[in-house]
């Protein structure tokens, strides 16, 4: 393995520990851009020491630079959410959501999946998540745990990195990638709708958020059979 590679084989937990730490930025006035730029400042350090396993081949490039746009677009939300009205945001997140089914078409077509490219995309889409609730919550269109809802991916995989489940477990199934969609369509729907719709909402995204991590974390430590009779 070379020094990139394990770079990236670590990253995800660097990236949970760092969320988890700073993300109480996010409760002070005034220090959520400084939590946005060191978010950034670590997704450029993957772009920087993995450069060698996403600029070639091209395919890879195209695929990879969509979810860097995206990335891009949700540093720019978050560092100027403030200045923004609730449609123009919502359009935004729409916009990084579309972006996502783009890049995932685009690397099957050409060729350009990679294991970098993997974990960018989910990397992304659990900023994309915590992104959205901090808005919601910052914009008091709903509580203040909605903020878990960003907060329960990176949990995760600080759960899984210190207390390493099988590593031949199921730990995904055919319709996370279908709820994830789902979540980018109406977490976002959050910010437009009248006060109690979006609560309501709220507590379905959150909810279909709760089910995804529960039933991985559970798949991961509980089940200790064949887990081909496990609905996926």
């Amino acid at each position: 393995m070379n020094t990139a590679e394990a770079y990236l084989e670590r990253w995800p937990i660097r990236q949970a520990i760092l969320i988890i730490i700073t993300s109480g930025g996010l409760f002070i006035d005034g220090l959520s851009p400084i939590f946005f730029l060191v978010v950034f400042a670590h997704f450029l350090s993957l772009f920087i020491l993995g450069s060698g396993l996403w600029l070639r081949p091209h395919s890879r490039l195209i695929a990879n630079g969509v979810t860097a746009t995206r990335l891009a677009i949700l540093i720019i939300v978050g560092l100027c959410w403030s200045d923004c009205d609730m449609v123009t945001l919502a359009t935004l997140f729409w916009i990084a959501a579309t972006l996502d089914v783009v890049d995932g078409r685009i690397a099957k077509k050409f060729g350009g999946s990679s294991r970098f490219g993997a974990l960018l995309d989910e990397e992304v889409d659990a900023f994309f998540v915590l992104t959205c609730s901090f808005i919601i919550w910052k914009s008091e269109l709903g509580p203040w745990w909605i903020m878990g809802a960003g907060w329960i991916r990176y949990v995760v995989i600080f759960i899984k990195t210190f207390i390493p489940p099988n590593p031949e477990r199921i730990t995904h199934f055919t319709w996370a990638k279908t709820l994830a969609g789902l979540v980018f369509i109406l977490f976002p729907l959050c910010l437009v709708l009248p006060a109690k719709a979006s609560f309501y909402l709220q507590i379905l995204t959150f909810s279909i958020l709760l089910y995804s991590f529960l039933r991985e974390l559970i798949i991961a430590y509980v089940y200790q059979n064949n887990l081909r009779n496990l609905p996926r």
